[in-house]
């Protein structure tokens, strides 16, 4: 039997039903934007909504996100996110308020949770200097690659 009970938890794929304990969905799941099924609930019907990656589409003040989020304003809506946006048209404190939670990149690598690391910056040469085929080179295909015309030297 599920830690839940029979029938406790509901998947949102192509039908909204009630009477379940934990509902799971995408938006698109909800058809928020042009179909706007999440309507099928009322307003009030969940107690609280879980945004993981919130910093994504419920920032932006025209996003199908925030329309949802808005529909179901009366449940307490809490955001995940390991980096949090703000600039114009977008701030996830604006909608989700300030952390009440915050685990820095510094302390999950000293806690043994996430490796250290380093950045090398790295230019291809074919970035840094272009690139030219030579005559009769061909791709992975057994084509030949076009030559582009260079400038003069």
């Amino acid at each position: 039997m599920p830690v839940f009970g029979e029938n406790a938890i509901h998947k949102f794929a192509g039908s909204m039903k009630t009477g379940r304990d934990i509902y799971f969905g995408l938006y698109q799941n909800l058809g928020a934007g042009q179909e706007n099924w999440y309507r099928e609930y009322p307003a009030d019907y969940f107690d609280a909504i879980v945004v993981d990656e919130c910093h994504r589409g419920t920032l932006t003040n025209d996003s199908t996100w925030r329309q949802l989020l808005e529909y179901f304003e009366p449940a307490a809506q809490i955001g995940l996110t390991a980096t949090p946006v703000v600039h114009e048209g977008a701030d996830t404190y604006r909608h989700f308020g300030d952390p009440i939670f915050e685990y820095s990149l510094a302390q999950g690598i000293d806690d043994g949770f996430l490796a250290p690391y380093a950045v090398r910056r790295v230019v291809p040469s074919a970035d840094a200097f272009g690139y030219s085929p030579g005559e009769g080179e061909l791709d992975l295909f057994g084509n030949e690659v076009p030559r582009e015309a260079r400038p003069a030297d």
